[in-house]
């Protein structure tokens, strides 16, 4: 017909252009698929007027590719009544079905299901936004923050931690100094604690890979592959890089800044305990590295006696992480808490206000902060 014709004669440019030119690079030449789907989106409304249909079970008496949209948008409205036919509904209207979404969809129409879904007797409103800021905990950093709030120590899910250094912590100023008895660890500012006398660390080996150019090849490709962490190659120059092999302290330890101050930046933070930290004595981190593993939180005994204490939660993901049950007024003057043994300091995360559709905030962002 006529309008086969101009349906081949349309498709002829893309086959010359994709499939006959072998001189074009290969990202240039398509599969023949790719430009039979090409021409059923382009086309398909030719090829549907030239008479060509599709049956209940989805055969088609013309070309099956470009009949697809007619294949689809047919199935989507026939209701079999069947579990088949059901379930392939529930695909279509749901995350998937169940056995129970399944029994819930029997007997029943189309029409009649999505009216009992939209039933807030039944099946109250529920707000994704809603859920989400009940239950986000996002750092606080008040240089990029400057119009929003922070959760207080005391507050409900306010979050404490037991290494001394966050990730959060990237980029800010770190120096350590003060008396041989308390040698005081100070972030940005805020203290995190003293050094650990006893924190000894330790020198490692370097032995080298059998092929290759040695140690001086080292990367963190190459140090946190098996190849090289199952025979231990190369365990100093990995850890001064800031890929420890799995248990390994390369550093000398905290101990060795107990006689020297250090000024510096935090250029790289694993937020646990014994998690790899790097400072560096410019702001680019690009000169003096100084690789360490992240210390607990160490207190002086007099420090120690002043902790405070609350009802605290964990979760199995975050070991050196608590969060407050209940809120608890005698800590929001407290630097520290003890644990099981162990300190934690507060890390300020920012507070969100309720501002749901049933209890708006109410407050001009303009003027109120932000929401």
């Amino acid at each position: 017909s006529s309008q086969a014709v101009t349906l081949r004669q349309g498709w002829n440019p893309f086959r010359r252009y994709f499939t006959t030119e072998r001189n074009k690079p290969a990202a240039m030449r398509f599969s023949c698929t790719f430009c039979a789907v090409i021409m059923a989106i382009a086309f398909g409304n030719v090829a549907d007027s030239a008479g060509s249909t599709c049956n209940s079970d989805n055969n088609s008496t013309g070309s099956t590719l470009v009949q697809v949209r007619k294949s689809m948008g047919k199935a989507a409205v026939i209701d079999t009544g069947t579990q088949e036919g059901d379930s392939r509904f529930l695909m279509q209207a749901t995350f998937g079905p169940t056995r129970s979404s399944l029994a819930a969809k029997q007997g029943k129409n189309f029409v009649d299901w999505m009216l009992d879904q939209m039933n807030t007797t039944k099946f109250p409103m529920e707000s994704h936004r809603e859920y989400y800021r009940m239950h986000v905990n996002l750092p606080f950093k008040p240089v990029l923050m400057p119009r929003f709030e922070v959760r207080g120590v005391a507050e409900e899910g306010s979050r404490w931690h037991r290494y001394a250094i966050t990730v959060s912590d990237k980029g800010l100023t770190v120096s350590i100094s003060g008396p041989a008895d308390a040698r005081t660890l100070v972030v940005a500012g805020v203290q995190r604690g003293y050094i650990d006398p006893t924190s000894k660390g330790g020198q490692c080996t370097n032995v080298k890979p059998p092929k290759g150019k040695g140690c001086n090849a080292a990367s963190e490709a190459r140090c946190v592959k098996s190849q090289w962490r199952t025979p231990g190659y190369c365990k100093q120059t990995c850890f001064d890089l800031g890929y420890a092999h799995p248990g390994d302290d390369c550093s000398g330890g905290w101990a060795q800044f107990v006689e020297n101050d250090f000024n510096g930046y935090i250029c790289k933070a694993d937020a646990k305990v014994g998690g790899m930290i790097l400072m560096g004595t410019d702001e680019e981190c690009s000169s003096g590295h100084i690789a360490m593993l992240n210390p607990a939180i160490h207190l002086t005994p007099k420090e120690a006696a002043a902790v405070g204490h609350g009802v605290f939660e964990s979760v199995n993901f975050l070991p050196d992480v608590l969060f407050l049950k209940s809120s608890a007024q005698d800590l929001n003057n407290t630097h520290y808490v003890e644990h099981g043994g162990s300190h934690y300091m507060p890390e300020p995360r920012m507070k969100l206000r309720e501002n749901t559709i049933k209890r708006p905030a109410g407050i001009s962002l303009r003027s109120g902060g932000c929401l």
